[in-house]
């Protein structure tokens, strides 16, 4: 049997969710590869994501986010 190592890949911070209020957030560089999730706070008005890889769509519901960093590398992101 070889050794395998499981490394828990970055996600977003699951803290996020009670953040009723938070308006502006930056998790730049921190490796995350998956989708937006559909539970960040709809109070956001700043998202920095660049440098990580994040897939699919921009969340629509997210209606006060006015500011979005597009460097986002190797993504797969489509920016609405």
């Amino acid at each position: 049997m070889t050794f395998c190592q499981i490394v828990p890949r970055p996600h977003f911070p699951k803290w996020l969710r009670l953040q009723t209020t938070l308006r502006d957030l930056s998790l730049s560089s921190t490796s995350i590869k998956e989708r937006i999730p559909n539970w960040l706070p709809s109070s956001l008005e700043y998202l920095d994501l660049s440098n990580n890889e994040i897939i699919d769509d921009v969340p629509q519901y997210l209606p006060n986010l006015i500011i979005w960093i597009s460097q986002i590398t190797h993504s797969q992101a489509n920016f609405l």
